[in-house]
C-alpha cells in the first residue's frame, strides 16, 4: 500500500496530495482554511491522475469578491455577503420592494449557478452583457392589478423566439428561458406601446384577464405585468396620432382600421413567433403602429417620395 503524504502550506493555503491506494484510484483530501476558521477541513475525492496543487484562498471567494479582512465577509458595494452562508446577505435587498415573491436577503434568488450580482442590487445571468441587468417582478396574487388585460389581451400568443420559422418553436416557446433576450426587450416595447394606446387613446381593443393560478399562466403573466415595461418609443409616445396597431405576419402591410391612403406606419416591432389563432396563422409576426392622416398630407409624401 501507498503511504499518504500530507503538507500543509501556511496562508490559508488548499494542498490536494495522493492519499491510500485502496483500489485503482486515488483518494484525494483537501485540506483548506478560511479567515473565519483556522481549523481544517476534509472533504474527499477520487481521482487517479492528480498528484498534488495548492491554490490560494486568502482574498477571493467563488463570488470573485474580495473578502474584508477583518470580518470575513464579501463587500459588493451596495452591501456584504456572508460566505459561510453561501447564499446569504447581511442586509436586505435595496429594491426588496419591487420583488416581493424573493427574499430580500436571497443571493441571485437563490440560483447562484446561473446567476450572478455583481453589485448587491441586480442579479443577471451569468453570460449577460453588462448593459442588460434586467430583473422581472414576477407575476403572483399580490401584483395581478398590474397585469396589462390589453397587452393579455392582444398578444398572449406571442412569444420572443430567436427564429420565428423553426418549428420547434410551438414545443419550446412556452418556457421563457427558451427566449431571445434583445427579442424579449422588443416585444416588452411593443406591449407598453399597446397597453398605451388602449388605456389613452383608442378604446377598441382586445381585453382579457388571466388566472394566475396556474402555473404556467403565472409564468407567462410575469411579462405582461406593467411594472416590466419599458419606456414607449418616443415616435409613439409623443405623437397621439399614433392610435392604431395591426398584428400581420408581414413586415410592411396596411390597417385594415384605416383607409389605405390616409394612414402611415410609424414603428414596427418583431419578427416574433405567434403560436396561432384567430385571424394569424402560426409562425413569424409583425406587430405595426399607425396614425391616421389627411389625404392632403398622404399626396405630399407621395410627392417628396
Amino acid at each position: 500500500m501507498q503511504q499518504r503524504k500530507t503538507t500543509k502550506m501556511r496562508q490559508n493555503r488548499t494542498i490536494l496530495s495522493r492519499g491510500d491506494t485502496m483500489s485503482r484510484c486515488g483518494i484525494l483530501r483537501v485540506y483548506f482554511d478560511t479567515f473565519s476558521s483556522k481549523s481544517g477541513h476534509e472533504t474527499t475525492f477520487t481521482n487517479d491522475y492528480v498528484q498534488s496543487c495548492s491554490i490560494d484562498f486568502r482574498r477571493c471567494s467563488f463570488t470573485g469578491k474580495e473578502r474584508d479582512e477583518e470580518t470575513g465577509y464579501g463587500y459588493f458595494g451596495a452591501r456584504y455577503m456572508d460566505h459561510e452562508l453561501m447564499t446569504g446577505w447581511l442586509s436586505v435587498d435595496p429594491m426588496a420592494d419591487k420583488y416581493p415573491s424573493i427574499s430580500p436577503y436571497a443571493y441571485c434568488a437563490w440560483n447562484p449557478v446561473v446567476l450572478v450580482d455583481p453589485d448587491g442590487k441586480e442579479c443577471i445571468a451569468d453570460d449577460d452583457p453588462p448593459t442588460r441587468k434586467k430583473k422581472y417582478e414576477i407575476a403572483n396574487s399580490n401584483n395581478k392589478h398590474k397585469l396589462s388585460k390589453i397587452s393579455w389581451g392582444e398578444t398572449s400568443g406571442i412569444y420572443p423566439m430567436k427564429n420565428p420559422e423553426d418549428p420547434n418553436n410551438k414545443k419550446l416557446c412556452y418556457n421563457p428561458t427558451n427566449w431571445d433576450e434583445q427579442k424579449t426587450e422588443e416585444l416588452l416595447k411593443a406591449r407598453a406601446a399597446i397597453h398605451l394606446i388602449g388605456t389613452q387613446r383608442n378604446s377598441t381593443v382586445h381585453k382579457n384577464d388571466c388566472d394566475i393560478n396556474d402555473a404556467l399562466i403565472k409564468k407567462l403573466a410575469t411579462y405582461h405585468l406593467t411594472s416590466n415595461f419599458p419606456e414607449v418609443d418616443e415616435k409613439i409616445l409623443n405623437d397621439k396620432d399614433v392610435k392604431y396597431f395591426f398584428l400581420s405576419p408581414e413586415p410592411k402591410v396596411a390597417t385594415p382600421s384605416l383607409a389605405s391612403d390616409g394612414q402611415e406606419c410609424v414603428m414596427s416591432y418583431g419578427p416574433f413567433y405567434n403560436v396561432g389563432g384567430g385571424d394569424v396563422e402560426a409562425g413569424p409576426i409583425y406587430i405595426h403602429f399607425y396614425k391616421a392622416i389627411k389625404k392632403d398630407d398622404s399626396q405630399k409624401k407621395d410627392k417628396q417620395k
